[in-house]
């Protein structure tokens, strides 16, 4: 490209025109003003005396040569940068105009810049955030903080074409908004290091609260609250999976409610969900943080106990569940009496797989009933078999 074109606009390129100029008209004055002034005056006294008036003109000439190449240069980057600045205020409407808020990163001073939009979104106003990448890390959720800084950095290493990234961000009211960003770098040093990025915050709560209302209803169960069987399968397989890797045991037991069926039938459906969320909430406080209780439908449950290496602490939780469900329950004034039968299989010395775990606790749990209820048994290989038959 040539150093002449208008479209030019490199420092370089225009420093260059700058001093090839300079240099030509130098040596223009040099190689031709003393002949000039030499036909112009007859005496050597007069020729001393102008060649000082020639120095000062050249001075004058050069300098203000120089001004008029200066303040060219300096206009036509205003010109330019006033270009940037309308081409710039053009897309932040477009993007605002969608109904995002607006946010432009300088990487190299940490600076941002965040749009009205952006601002009304979250209900702040001017001045009452820091205009940095840092203050807006601080309002981004704890438990999303390392995913969204994960996800800028794997952009910024060229592990992903556009960053993208959804978390939740503080409100000035102190509820959470979940945020899409999305962004890209526009602007890099000559070595490739990124020195600005812009982008948008899209506000997708609404989006999260349907998907989440979806994953409750399709994972939860909905008397209770505790997982449903699709839930518990899930776990109990990745239970299983951590326990093969660690050499733990584990203990399952299958839970099921005696006389729930004379509940139902004589105080109505309704009591007897009030009996399945209490009977849930009695679960939860007889096991660890750790295990996990779920609702397999009807009056069953599934208890998993990690990490339990002496039977005499199975033992001991389920003689306290078996404990817990035999105290009354107060249903709408009516005081009812149930129990309990429990049946235990433990991993691995009762199956590897989850079907096999489930099916030899189910067993145990029917022989345990037909031994008299209220009671707990351990799957043992010499059972009958078709017990629930």
């Amino acid at each position: 490209m040539s150093i002449w074109k208008k479209s030019s606009h490199s420092p370089r390129i225009i420093a260059l025109r700058i001093l090839i100029i300079y240099i030509l008209v130098g040596l223009f004055w040099i190689f031709f003003s003393d002949n000039i002034l030499s036909l112009l005056v007859s005496s050597q006294q007069q020729y001393l005396e102008y060649s000082i008036y020639k120095g000062g003109a050249f001075i004058a000439l050069t300098g203000l040569m120089l001004y008029f190449l200066i303040l060219d240069s300096i206009q036509k980057q205003l010109a330019v940068k006033a270009s940037l600045e309308v081409s710039e205020d053009r897309w932040k409407f477009a993007l605002e105009g969608a109904g995002d808020g607006v946010w432009d990163w300088d990487m190299v001073t940490d600076k941002v810049f965040r749009s009205a939009r952006w601002k009304e979104i979250y209900g702040y106003t001017n001045n009452e955030i820091e205009d940095t990448a840092s203050a807006g890390r601080m309002l981004v959720h704890p438990d999303d903080l390392m995913h969204q800084i994960e996800d800028t950095q794997d952009y910024l290493r060229g592990k992903k074409n556009v960053y993208v990234s959804e978390f939740r961000l503080l409100c000035k009211d102190g509820t959470w908004k979940w945020t899409l960003s999305r962004g890209m770098v526009i602007s890099r040093s000559l070595d490739g290091k990124p020195l600005r990025m812009i982008g948008t915050h899209t506000d997708i709560s609404e989006r999260k609260n349907s998907e989440n209302q979806l994953l409750q209803l399709a994972h939860y169960d909905q008397i209770t609250n505790l997982p449903n069987r699709v839930l518990f399968l899930d776990r109990f397989q990745q239970v299983l999976t951590n326990a093969h890797r660690h050499n733990q045991p584990v203990t399952l037991m299958y839970l099921d409610l005696d006389r729930f069926k004379e509940v139902n039938d004589t105080l109505g459906h309704d009591m007897g969900d009030i009996l399945l969320k209490e009977v849930a909430e009695r679960l939860m406080k007889c096991v660890r943080a750790d295990d996990i209780v779920a609702r397999m439908g009807g009056d069953e449950f599934t208890v998993i106990l990690n990490n339990v290496n002496h039977q005499i602490n199975t033992e001991r939780i389920t003689q306290s569940i078996l404990d817990k469900l035999t105290e009354p329950f107060n249903l709408g004034g009516e005081v009812v009496y149930i129990s309990a039968s429990i049946g235990i299989s433990v991993y691995p010395a009762n199956g590897t797989e989850v079907d096999a775990l489930l099916k030899n606790a189910d067993q145990a749990m029917y022989f345990a009933k037909q031994s008299g209820r209220n009671r707990y048994h351990y799957f043992n290989i010499e059972m009958p078999l078709n017990l629930n038959q």
